[in-house]
């Protein structure tokens, strides 16, 4: 097991505590701080994964496109996509980049741990 964060750039990032049991990089500056070191995903994917669940807080867009040229290596990827309203969406950019590589995709929104869906009365 390596303790780090998964990311595009090496090195140090500071983490902001959500004061449940989560948080994110984009967090509120005024949350409690930690710094976490990250590692880049693709370094460690040299032979066949069958499975990669990411819960990335953030970082999903940037992670998926560093893979790429290890797609052909990854059977399956189980994604908890974080939207932050301050940011620019790239759900959109994620799901393309899957497209392009073959893979299938199920998309389910959650709302406080429940399945939502904003078109139900």
């Amino acid at each position: 097991m390596i303790n780090s964060g998964v990311g595009l750039n090496p090195g140090w990032i500071t983490f902001y505590a959500d004061g449940s049991d989560g948080g994110s990089v984009f967090g509120d500056v005024n949350s409690k701080k930690t710094y976490v070191s990250i590692i880049k995903l693709s370094e460690f994917i040299n032979e066949p994964v069958d499975l990669i669940k990411m819960n990335i807080e953030g970082m999903e867009a940037e992670v998926i496109e560093d893979l790429q040229p290890k797609m052909h290596l990854i059977n399956e990827f189980i994604i908890e996509y974080h939207a932050f309203s301050s940011l620019p969406q790239t759900l959109d950019k994620i799901l393309s980049i899957f497209d392009k590589h073959g893979f299938k995709y199920f998309v389910a929104p959650v709302f406080h741990g429940e399945p939502y869906c904003p078109f139900n009365p």
